[in-house]
C-alpha cells in the first residue's frame, strides 16, 4: 500500500514540475518532459503493468489541468507507458547512450502521436518538419538524457524495503 501512495504521490509531483516549475527554464521553448520520463523509468523498474497505470494516472492529471478533452494526455501517455516499457530490452538499462536514445525516440513517437491526435481533432499544428526540428527532436535530446538520472533515481528508491512487493503470509506455514 506504501508503494502505491509513494508512487502516486510522485506522479503528481512529476506532472506538477512538468507545468509550473520546469518551463520557466525553458530556452527557447525547449525543456524536459520530466512526466515522460518518471512512465517510462517506473515501467522498466516496476513492470509493463505499472508503466500502464503511471501513464493512465498522468495522462488523467494532465487531462484535468490542461487538456483539450478528456482523454487526450490519458490515452498518449498510457500507451506510452505500456509499449516503451514492452519492447524495451534489459541490456539497454545500464548504458547511458542507448537508454538515453530509448527515452528520447519515446518522446519524439509521443509528440508525433499528440500531433496526430490533435490533427484528427482539426486542430490546425502547423509544419510538422519545422515543429521536429525546432522543438521536438532538442526537447528529445534533453528528456533522453533527464531520462537516465530519473530511471537512476527510481531504481535507487526500488531497491528500498518500502518499494518491494511482500508477499503475505496466509497461516498455512
Amino acid at each position: 500500500m506504501a508503494k502505491k501512495i509513494i508512487l502516486f504521490f510522485l506522479i503528481v509531483l512529476t506532472v506538477g514540475l512538468d507545468s509550473t516549475l520546469i518551463p520557466s527554464f525553458a530556452v527557447w521553448d525547449i525543456q524536459i518532459n520530466l512526466t515522460l520520463c518518471v512512465v517510462v523509468a517506473l515501467g522498466i523498474v516496476f513492470g509493463p503493468m505499472t508503466g500502464t497505470i503511471t501513464g493512465l494516472l498522468a495522462g488523467y492529471i494532465m487531462d484535468l489541468l490542461f487538456g483539450p478533452a478528456r482523454g487526450f494526455y490519458m490515452l498518449i501517455y498510457m500507451l506510452v507507458g505500456y509499449i516503451s516499457t514492452t519492447i524495451f530490452s534489459k541490456g539497454l538499462q545500464d548504458s547511458l547512450v542507448l537508454y538515453s536514445l530509448f527515452v528520447g525516440c519515446t518522446y519524439v513517437v509521443k509528440e508525433l502521436a499528440t500531433m496526430l491526435l490533435t490533427l484528427l481533432m482539426g486542430v490546425n499544428v502547423g509544419s510538422v518538419p519545422t515543429l521536429l526540428v525546432r522543438y521536438i527532436l532538442p526537447s528529445a535530446v534533453l528528456t533522453g538524457f533527464a531520462g537516465y538520472v530519473v530511471y537512476r533515481l527510481i531504481r535507487a528508491m526500488a531497491q528500498l524495503n518500502v518499494m518491494r512487493n511482500r508477499k503475505k503470509k496466509t497461516g498455512l506455514g
